[in-house]
């Protein structure tokens, strides 16, 4: 509610100067608004309070149209369906990043092509988790990769069209995808996508059934991944490890895995990894 009445102040306040959206030191009090805006829902998300996060991204996509800002109304749709992809809510999802890309094919604003081809491949890939939505992602993932400026940008394209293979199986093919990614963001020093990178590897092994390759591909994601601090990304990570010390029969090691993704589930307030790895901790108490 208070963050309602401060957009109708700043709505009072900015139709009380009757000078309109064209004032320059309006527009430049509005964007500084909408970068405080979004620096509030950043630090949401990073606490995984992933609904005040949206709150905080809404307010600012609101006062990004006051303005007609084409750069912030196509960067904060992109980051909201990013956002609502996570919450799995693939309505907002679509609606979010079509519309970025409705803006940015109307503006002809060519900068954004790598970013919205690649959230629009999400979108497909998790949406849909079928092989048309697969195949349809990785067109998208296709064309990220077509796009990208540096190097960076391809990597991560790299990255999810291995996933892409990966899901319509083709191992072989996403290992070569992951693998380039690597060759990249080792050189870059990519932490937090490196991370992505060897736990897609660690699930390919663990697919053929290879659990020593899997977790050493884990291990390395979780190593990066506590560089980068990408809290969701260790808590994957952790218990994916557990399971296949369990698997392995190291009871002792996994145990203590799946201790430490509890712990940081529960810094998280995420309510189902909470129960799944409660669940994980009574059955491997309960094995022979």
């Amino acid at each position: 509610m208070k963050r309602t009445i401060i957009i109708i102040f700043s709505l009072l306040a900015f139709l009380s100067c009757g000078s309109g959206p064209g004032n320059p030191s309006i527009r430049n009090t509005i964007k500084k608004d909408v970068s405080d805006t979004i620096s509030l829902g950043l630090r949401e998300y990073r606490s995984g309070n992933l609904n005040s996060a949206k709150s905080y991204y809404t307010e600012a996509l609101m006062e990004s149209y006051s303005i007609d800002n084409t750069a912030l109304i196509i960067d904060i749709n992109q980051k909201l369906s990013e956002l609502s992809m996570r919450l799995s809510n693939y309505t907002d999802a679509s609606n979010y990043i079509f519309a970025a890309n409705t803006v940015m094919e109307n503006e002809n604003s060519k900068e954004f092509d790598f970013i919205i081809y690649l959230t629009i491949g999400k979108y497909y890939e998790k949406a849909y988790d079928n092989s048309w939505g697969y195949e349809k992602a990785l067109e998208y993932y296709m064309r990220a990769a077509g796009s990208a400026t540096n190097a960076q940008d391809r990597a991560s394209a790299y990255n999810n069209i291995g996933i892409a293979e990966k899901k319509l199986k083709k191992p072989d093919e996403a290992v070569k995808w992951f693998e380039s990614s690597i060759l990249i963001n080792e050189a870059e020093h990519v932490y937090d996508a490196l991370g992505d990178n060897y736990y897609y590897l660690g699930e390919i092994s663990d697919e053929r059934l290879d659990y020593p390759s899997a977790l050493l591909n884990y291990q390395s994601a979780l190593k990066y991944d506590k560089i980068a601090e990408k809290s969701y990304s260790i808590l994957d990570d952790l218990q994916k490890i557990a399971a296949d010390y369990s698997k392995t029969g190291q009871k002792a090691e996994s145990a203590y895995f799946y201790d430490k993704a509890l712990h940081t589930a529960v810094s998280l307030n995420a309510a189902n990894e909470i129960v799944s790895i409660s669940n994980s901790i009574l059955q491997l108490k309960n094995s022979p």
